[in-house]
């Protein structure tokens, strides 16, 4: 009787050996897509992760020779002594200035001065 029910069953058994199978085949097929899935991001996370890197190299690059270049610059003390320094600096020219056109002003009399002594001297007159 179990070889006679078995022999009837065996579509049966066929049918369901077929479904696990299948089953058991598709549940394979996904964990292995999940793999790699999870691969190809782990990739692109690394590539992404190296590029950035190399970005902040870039830019570490960048800002030393900016902190470089900023050490060298005044400080705000120093650029608040030049501007005194250059303002006390326009006064005393100013003064200077004064000078130069009281001076001028007397060396154009002079110079008439002269002048009217070398016409004189060029006119042979005595």
């Amino acid at each position: 009787m179990d070889l006679d029910m078995l022999l009837r069953s065996q579509p049966l058994l066929i049918a369901f050996a077929t479904f696990v199978l299948g089953a058991m085949g598709w549940a394979f097929r996904q964990h292995l897509t999940q793999l790699l899935e999870k691969a190809l991001a782990e990739a692109a996370t690394r590539s992404s992760v190296d590029a950035l890197a190399i970005k902040v190299a870039s830019h570490a690059d960048r800002l030393m020779t900016i902190e470089t270049a900023m050490q060298h610059l005044p400080t705000a003390a120093q650029v608040h002594g030049l501007t005194v320094a250059i303002s006390d600096l326009r006064g005393e020219l100013r003064a200077v200035g004064e000078n130069v056109e009281g001076l001028d002003r007397q060396l154009s009399g002079l110079s008439r001065r002269l002048d009217l002594i070398d016409d004189h001297l060029r006119s042979g007159k005595p």
